[in-house]
């Protein structure tokens, strides 16, 4: 995969990867959980060696990094997650009915009321749901700018500069990724460009403000927690299916979208995720079938990226 990639197709390639490779950490952690976890590179350690394999170019090392931060990621979610010893049970009893070994009782398939057990413990992270952050979107838009010009060339070149100069009069975003490039060169002790030297010396001066943040439209705004509580729930449902729940089933069957809509009905009413207010069965069903790892994530990135780049000034509007 590409750490900062360029396009929406390949940041579609990276997340079905990066899903890919968390789901069988998962498993992975949840066999072995013997283990302690105390080998896992550091996740900051293994941050440091992804942004130096994305300089070097070095794809292969960009990959290890990646799966060592995340099995440290996980590791720690491990530690903290309320089902570990049924989600460690039910992989087992997979595993035995994959390789057609053990009594049936060691190879029965997850019932109805475990199946909501995990759901309801992976689907808490969604308590953490906010309205859309505006500072915070801003702060990790500048950010992706920032690394986009560094991770190139290493040393930004005086036309990229001088194009997010002259956007940053007015945009808030390339205004603070000119901060993070100057202070991320500086700490590396590399030579700052003439117009990067001249910009900073200009805000230190006063001659140069940072842009106010452009007001959020009154209208609902298309917000990226949105995608991020479809993945969550996708993801799910993935691992209830890979436990031996099928997505889909009867009022006679146990089913993995029904599963993950109780355990969210669960939720909405214990008044921890007011977002899922009117999220029927079908609606799960939906998010479901539009699995964002499973395909094509060229419209469902070209919807959100629209929309962010519209409230961060990254291309002019016209008017209806």
């Amino acid at each position: 995969m590409r750490l900062i990639p360029e396009t929406a197709a390949e940041f579609g390639s990276n997340t079905r990867w990066l899903m890919k490779k968390r789901l069988e950490i998962i498993e992975e952690i949840a066999l072995g959980s013997q283990t302690s976890g105390r080998d896992t590179p550091d996740m900051e350690e293994a941050w440091g060696r992804m942004w130096k394999a994305v300089g070097r170019r070095d794809r292969e090392a960009e990959d290890e990094a990646i799966v060592d931060r995340t099995r440290a990621e996980l590791w720690e979610w491990w530690r903290g997650f309320s089902e570990r010893t049924l989600l460690t049970d039910l992989y087992e009893r997979a595993a035995r009915r994959k390789a057609e070994c053990g009594n049936a009782d060691e190879r029965r398939r997850p019932s109805h009321s475990e199946g909501l057990r995990i759901a309801f413990a992976l689907l808490a992270a969604l308590s953490d749901k906010s309205p859309l952050d505006p500072e915070y979107e801003s702060a990790a838009v500048a950010q992706v700018l920032a690394d986009q010009l560094l991770s190139r060339i290493g040393v930004p070149s005086r036309p990229a500069l001088r194009d997010y100069i002259r956007r940053s009069e007015s945009s808030r975003v390339h205004f603070d990724a000119l901060s993070l490039i100057y202070e991320d060169l500086h700490n590396e002790g590399k030579a700052i460009p003439g117009p990067l030297a001249a910009w900073r010396q200009d805000v230190a001066s006063g001659r140069r403000r940072r842009p106010d943040l452009k007001p959020v439209p009154a209208h609902s705004p298309t917000n990226p927690d949105r995608l991020k509580r479809d993945i969550h729930i996708q993801f799910t449902i993935e691992i209830l299916d890979r436990l031996g729940v099928p997505p889909y089933g009867s009022h006679l069957t146990v089913s993995g979208c029904r599963i993950a809509w109780e355990a969210l009905e669960e939720f909405y009413y214990s008044g921890l995720i007011p977002e899922t207010l009117g999220l029927s069965e079908g609606t799960v069903e939906r998010i479901w079938k539009e699995c964002t790892w499973r395909r094509s994530f060229v419209s469902v990135m070209c919807k959100y990226s629209k929309a962010i780049a519209k409230r961060n000034g990254l291309f002019r509007t016209t008017k209806a």
